[in-house]
């Protein structure tokens, strides 16, 4: 995936390096590793610029900032695939967040989601790989946008321990049904390469819908 992110991201073949701290400063092995890698040091820098698309007062910045931090103490490793991967999942989730915080109308950020993935499939040359890659991160967002609303969800049920039971059970139901209807439909193609678009086209369209149900649950209850 190295290719895809070195033109999406315009690394420079200068070496130059980006890192999004002051490697003068560098005291562990892995930001010794980011300030000794061009690759590692502007993924990290890109990282640093997709985070601060979404500022504190976005509704989503909690779940940003500590899924974030979790990523850096726990998953982060001196790796060009991982830091490629990372940065495809903030870009995603500030692309989401940003409009989803802001909009009257979130069915409108469908476009934002378009846009963010024709990016990124297009700097891969809409490989497979690229597409799947790609498409996997704009997921884990939407994923990540849906606990946060679910999340709100469940605390204005807080006082009704009877109905949050329900919505807890409907949030299981959801998941399972999303795993089934996807599920299905990729075995169709489970033989061909299109397979992983059918999967992933199902969730991002699940997921997302669900999403702007329960945004929609907020405002009128």
């Amino acid at each position: 995936m190295r290719w895809l992110w070195v033109v999406f991201f315009g690394l420079l073949a200068t070496g130059a390096q980006a890192a999004s701290f002051d490697c003068a400063k560098a005291a562990t092995e892995i930001e010794h590793a980011i300030c000794n890698s061009p690759e590692l040091s502007q993924l990290d820098e890109d990282m640093a610029a997709a985070y601060k698309q979404v500022p504190q007062s976005n509704k989503y910045f909690a779940s940003l900032r500590a899924n974030q931090r979790d990523w850096l103490q726990n998953d982060r490793i001196a790796d060009v695939q991982t830091f490629e991967n990372r940065a495809m999942y903030l870009t995603a989730f500030a692309s989401l967040a940003t409009c989803l915080d802001a909009s009257d109308t979130p069915q409108d950020c469908l476009m934002a989601e378009r846009e963010t993935l024709d990016t990124c499939m297009n700097a891969g040359q809409y490989s497979t790989y690229a597409m799947n890659t790609c498409s996997g991160a704009m997921a884990a967002a939407w994923d990540s946008i849906l606990a946060v609303e679910s999340g709100l969800q469940r605390q204005s049920l807080a006082d009704d321990p009877e109905t949050l039971v329900l919505y807890d059970a409907a949030l299981a139901a959801f998941d399972a049904y999303r795993d089934a209807e996807c599920g299905w439909r990729y075995s169709q193609y489970r033989d061909g390469t299109i397979r992983g678009q059918i999967w992933f086209g199902c969730y991002l369209d699940l997921t997302s819908r669900r999403v702007f149900a329960t945004i929609l649950d907020h405002q009128l209850f």
